[in-house]
């Protein structure tokens, strides 16, 4: 978890980051699916970073 949500300043608006890394590969169309199961449930934007398949900034 990082973010707003994770740093106590989360908005109405504001969605939830969470960072993952699995051992497993999955496919970007499973994260999506889980991102918008978690978001259902939620009731707010979910955006899932495979930390896998991400930017450098998020690898430090």
């Amino acid at each position: 978890l990082f973010g707003s949500a994770a740093n106590g300043t989360l908005r109405e608006d504001s969605d939830v980051d969470i960072a993952f890394l699995s051992s497993k590969n999955i496919e970007d169309y499973d994260i999506f699916m889980l991102g918008q199961e978690l978001a259902e449930k939620l009731e707010r934007d979910v955006d899932l970073i495979d930390l896998k398949k991400a930017y450098t900034v998020f690898k430090t």
